[in-house]
């Protein structure tokens, strides 16, 4: 005869599994629908301006609002839970989608990409944290392959539906975005549990302005996070430019640009997904997390030096191949890593810090990218990303290499408390 407490434990794994399954079906359709506008978003913008700096700062003003309220977001889903403000979230970008395409000039494209930014903001720094409400650290990495896999997949089905609906009509892939956000936000309200107990909400509640703060106190944080911000940097650098790199590189029209660079990115998206959705689980117990990392930092770095040298797209496709699933390595062990240093009381605050210095990435990294396309030459923004993961690698490989390391892949005490089981 089972035990009552096997019982309990069964139940509660159970649980945990239908969170995770939520967690996974809110992050796909919030991915999706932001990917389907994608490949069309410079080209859209180009009815407005011929500038590319213009094009591409889209990318940044979209960043800086994530970093604005990112933390924001993260730290209220600590005190009042992370469903409703999920849910809140995704109401936000579908209206963004619907004033995109509605949009008659540059300001209101941009003021729309803006409010995509704000609300965009809280899906990407509650979803970590309720993942971490769920999952014990060991099985941690697991579960934020979850969000990665979902993440991969609706990059794989985004890009390419988008460019197919833009066949009919340039606006549709908007207008389906914001039907897709409607459906998502059906799913939240209706299937996604409420994962932050009241005990932890009333623990963190009079913290929750300064955790941030205390969050960067903590052993191992701050070199954690920075190698989250150059990720992230080097990621924006070379996606805020692909396709007009595509475009410059093969000297294709428009619509063709657009079909191309669809297809690469869900090529992209399948890699990734596959190392996160099915072996970043077994990886991460066979080698563990910092290992992972810098075997990610390697793979990417190479990967993204070669895409420049490559003079046709099936050429292409072997460094993308590399360059994804070196990202695909990188996303759950780090973000796994700074959820165990975080502690389970100000999972959201350290997930919304973490977001919003990614946000500065990736409001930096356009800038960046172009500049150095426009003045430097198409190949300038993947050697640049290239060299900035090399250096990350050589951070990660030192940790690997030392006694300690920095970015351990053993939870503290504070978080092996915790055994809630996933």
């Amino acid at each position: 005869m089972r035990s009552p407490s096997a019982h309990t434990g069964d139940t509660t794994s159970s649980a945990s599994r239908r969170a995770l399954g939520s967690v996974f079906a809110v992050v796909f359709l919030d991915v999706f629908a932001f990917a389907l506008v994608i490949p069309l978003l410079p080209v859209w913008a180009q009815r407005f301006t011929a500038s590319p700096y213009a094009i591409i700062s889209l990318s940044s003003v979209y960043a800086l609002a994530q970093f604005v309220f990112a933390p924001a977001w993260g730290a209220l889903s600590d005190r009042v839970g992370r469903r409703r403000l999920l849910a809140l979230s995704i109401a936000g970008e579908g209206a963004s989608f619907i004033g995109m395409a509605l949009g008659s000039g540059l300001g209101w494209l941009y003021a729309a990409r803006v409010a995509q930014g704000i609300f965009a903001a809280g899906t990407f720094a509650i979803p970590p944290a309720l993942v971490a409400d769920v999952t014990t650290p060991e099985r941690r990495s697991r579960g934020m392959g979850f969000i990665g896999a979902a993440l991969a997949l609706g990059f794989v089905l985004g890009p390419g539906t988008g460019a197919q609906l833009a066949k009919i009509s340039t606006a549709l892939p908007f207008f389906a975005a914001a039907a897709v956000s409607a459906v998502n936000l059906l799913v939240a309200i209706l299937l996604l549990p409420e994962t932050h107990s009241v005990s932890v909400k009333e623990s963190t509640s009079r913290e929750s302005a300064i955790s941030p703060v205390m969050a960067l106190a903590r052993k191992g944080l701050p070199t954690l996070m920075a190698l989250f911000a150059v990720n992230t940097f080097a990621f924006s650098n070379m996606e805020s430019s692909f396709t007009l790199f595509l475009q410059a590189q093969f000297g294709l029209a428009e619509q063709e640009t657009v079909v191309l660079s669809g297809r690469l990115l869900a090529f992209v998206g399948v890699v990734a997904a596959v190392v996160q959705g099915g072996l970043i689980g077994p990886l991460t117990a066979r080698f563990g997390e910092k290992v992972l990392l810098a075997a990610g930092f390697a793979a990417t770095s190479v990967g993204l030096a070669a895409v420049p040298g490559q003079h046709s797209t099936a050429a292409l496709l072997m460094p993308l191949a590399l360059a994804a699933a070196g990202f695909g390595l990188i996303g759950p062990s780090l973000i796994s890593l700074i959820s165990r240093a975080a502690g389970p009381e100000h999972q959201g605050a350290v997930q919304g810090l973490t977001q919003g210095l990614g946000s500065v990435s990736r409001t930096l990294g356009p800038q960046a990218a172009a500049v150095s396309f426009g003045a430097l030459g198409i190949g300038w923004p993947f050697w640049t990303a290239a060299v900035l993961l090399a250096a990350c690698f050589a951070v990660t490989a030192a940790a690997v290499c030392g006694p300690a390391g920095t970015a351990s892949a053993r939870p503290g005490p504070a978080v092996e408390r915790r055994k809630d089981p996933a």
